[in-house]
């Protein structure tokens, strides 16, 4: 998608949820940035023969961001911590040299990525016209999924490896931030991101925490106890009492105060079943005992029962209903 910007002093305009600018001003370019970010850095201007020109595009889903940038000539950026971002570096066209404070030094080119959760200082050079995409992660967010994952606080602090090889393991990692934009770039200005755009937001961090090695990677794919059998009741209570609510993984996860891979675990342990066919079994049964309990003669109808229990698509649950219990649900309804 072009980029589109406004000249300094104009009020950025928005096209779907992305915010974009561009100014000729390195002073007005570091400050509306470290507005978008929430967070301060050093910024120097390495050439003066040249227009400067910064041109910034922005836009978020909660705790989880994309920020474009192109500067017309080269540029070093600094950053310190504390930072409370975890971010991606990708480069479009050009280079940047990522240079920490401890010595470690990469380069971002079109095969490689920079991974930065900033636990020490930072510093990067830009050459002249360098286009970057930066997915952009708030730490917090970060941090709490992989304890999710872990089923406990961490210790110490979150460390990612700065280099990031685009053309293997991160091809995943690539293909989310990819998906962000699309989504971002489509929803219209104005409206509030939805429970969709939430799933997309956090399978960001997940895809980032499993494909890209930090200092717990080794804990994260590590044989994790199973949770006691009284968790699994407590989703189990939850799933009957929600009375045909329409229910998420997220939503059994947040119950459960697990990972989405330690909660299939215990069900399938304890149940049998993953967390959501036991769902979808119960729902049946539901739509069952409904089913038995109606009239006809008052103008139920196998649809009405269907839909009340999620089901909506009724071919497939007269399929799955057949299957589960030997019959139709209009035979079931006539008796």
């Amino acid at each position: 998608m072009a980029e589109q910007f406004v000249a300094s002093g104009v009020r950025p305009r928005q096209l779907g949820h992305w915010n974009r600018f561009a100014t000729p001003d390195p002073d007005d370019a570091q400050s509306r940035t470290e507005g978008l970010l929430g967070c301060s850095h050093q910024f120097t201007v390495l050439e003066r023969s040249t227009p400067f020109l910064a041109q910034i595009a922005h836009a978020s889903l909660g705790s989880v961001g994309l920020l474009r940038s192109r500067y017309g000539v080269e540029v070093e950026i600094t950053c310190d911590p504390p930072i409370p971002l975890v971010t991606v570096s990708l480069v479009r066209s050009g280079h940047i040299t990522v240079t920490k404070e401890h010595g470690d030094k990469m380069d971002i080119d079109a095969g490689h990525a920079a991974v930065l959760s900033y636990d020490q200082s930072v510093r990067m050079r830009w050459t002249a016209t360098t286009e970057q995409v930066m997915l952009v992660l708030t730490k917090s967010a970060v941090v709490d999924a992989l304890e999710r994952m872990l089923q406990r606080p961490l210790g110490n602090d979150l460390v990612f490896d700065t280099e990031l090889d685009i053309r293997n393991l991160g091809q995943g990692v690539i293909g989310a931030v990819a998906t962000l934009a699309q989504v971002i770039s489509a929803l219209p200005a104005g409206v509030k991101p939805g429970p969709v755009t939430a799933e997309l937001a956090g399978s960001v961090v997940t895809q980032l925490l499993l494909a890209h090695r930090h200092n717990y990677t080794e804990k994260l794919f590590a044989d994790q106890p199973l949770p006691p059998s009284r968790v699994v009741r407590r989703v189990i209570d939850f799933i009957d009492a929600s009375d045909g609510a329409q229910l998420r993984l997220a939503d059994l996860t947040d119950c459960a105060d697990l990972s989405a891979r330690s909660l299939h675990n215990a069900f399938k342990r304890h149940v049998g079943m993953s967390p959501m066919s036991y769902v979808r079994r119960r729902r049946l049964q539901q739509a069952h005992d409904e089913l038995l309990r109606s009239d006809p003669g008052n103008g139920v109808t196998v649809t009405d029962v269907a839909l009340r229990f999620g089901f909506n698509h009724t071919g497939r649950f007269a399929a799955a209903y057949r299957e589960r219990f030997g019959e139709s649900p209009s035979a079931t309804l006539a008796r």
